[in-house]
């Protein structure tokens, strides 16, 4: 039998592969774009509408508040699409069978406390990697720049001649809240709400 009860919810903001944030023109030097400095999680939409063979490039900087370089990612579209992450390792094939379409959403994620770094483009995991000593092996200074905080984005000029729209999206975050809820069990459940909310966590009844 339904019955109505007093329960707490745990929401969070999806960070899916999808793009969710307003897309803007990409403008070039000497524009910078402001990152939230605050947030250890940074996530980057580009969207391109060049092909492989074309010889262009998406040519994204990280820069700090003293605007130094701080990182950053280049995708080479030519006949074999490759990429580079910057002041750490030399251009390289990617392992993941590239998107075909014209049109693509280009997804950059970056925490930069474990320096995680991947590459999405249309909804497929591309690239899932970390500057190390490994993986910077063309690089032996490559802490100086990725051990910076980032808090600006700079589309390099004349380099980057791919990148159309970019925008920046939150991380996921939480948020609790408490609600009546009519149920006829307590149980975990993940429901999406909308396109950037979902329920991922039902817990235990506290009043009834």
């Amino acid at each position: 039998e339904d019955v109505l009860v007093n329960t707490w919810l745990v929401l969070t903001v999806a960070s899916s592969n999808s793009q969710s944030c307003d897309l803007v023109d990409v403008s070039r030097q000497p524009a910078t774009h402001p990152w939230d400095p605050d947030n250890s999680d940074l996530i980057l939409i580009v969207t391109t509408d060049s092909v492989a063979g074309s010889n262009e490039y998406v040519w994204v900087e990280f820069r700090n508040k003293n605007n130094q370089e701080a990182g950053g990612v280049t995708i080479s579209f030519t006949s074999t699409p490759q990429y580079q992450i910057g002041y750490c390792a030399p251009f390289r094939n990617f392992h993941v069978h590239f998107p075909s379409a014209v049109n693509k959403v280009w997804r950059f994620s970056y925490n930069q406390q474990t320096l995680n770094f991947k590459i999405y483009c249309n909804g497929v995991l591309l690239v899932n990697t970390a500057p190390s000593d490994e993986v910077c092996n063309s690089s032996s200074n490559w802490r100086t720049y990725w051990k910076r905080d980032v808090t600006k984005l700079y589309f390099h000029s004349p380099w980057d001649t791919a990148s159309e729209q970019f925008c920046t999206e939150l991380p996921g975050k939480h948020l609790l809240i408490n609600i009546k809820l009519r149920v006829n069990c307590l149980c975990w459940k993940t429901m999406t709400l909308n396109r950037t909310l979902q329920v991922v966590k039902i817990y235990p009844l506290l009043e009834q």
